[in-house]
């Protein structure tokens, strides 16, 4: 298989080689979901070339990498930071997404706890009522007084 920019797809390590990274980076940001890959006819992992520069930016060419020595440790520092600025970016977004899914299943939890709660609250009325009812009968039933019946003293 020939690897090079003229591909669309290439595997991690070549990956890695085009953008002046390693393949630990590589799969971080798969793992990370900044960043998609694809399965091939063997069963490999092969990244999409424009993904890969879509995450980490243009290709290094072999030109740039013959800058002066005071140049490079700083440009090649910003880059570092704005790639992984890119990739902090990306995973904020994924988090703010979480976050306002969670919130969303977190509001219909409470509308359905608060339905709930009238359920119980209605259903306890009627028992109450019921209960009451058995109540005011017993108590009528004690209250009144027994019918005394008056004899004679002398029978």
């Amino acid at each position: 298989m020939q690897h090079g920019l003229n591909m669309a797809f290439v595997g991690a390590s070549e990956a890695a080689r085009l953008i002046g990274r390693n393949r630990a980076q590589i799969y971080r940001a798969l793992k990370s979901g900044a960043m998609s890959a694809t399965k091939n006819e063997q069963g490999a992992t092969v990244i999409d070339t424009s993904e890969l520069f879509r995450v980490f930016g243009e290709p290094v060419s072999k030109n740039t990498a013959n800058v002066s020595d005071n140049v490079a440790p700083n440009n090649s520092q910003q880059a570092a930071n704005g790639h992984e600025q890119a990739g902090l970016s990306a995973l904020l977004a994924a988090e703010r997404e979480k976050s306002a899914l969670l919130a969303e299943a977190v509001a219909d939890l409470r509308r359905e706890r608060d339905r709930l709660l009238g359920l119980v609250e209605s259903q306890s009325e009627q028992v109450r009522l019921l209960t009451d009812q058995r109540e005011k009968a017993q108590a009528v039933a004690v209250a009144l007084p027994s019918v005394r019946r008056w004899r004679w003293p002398w029978s």
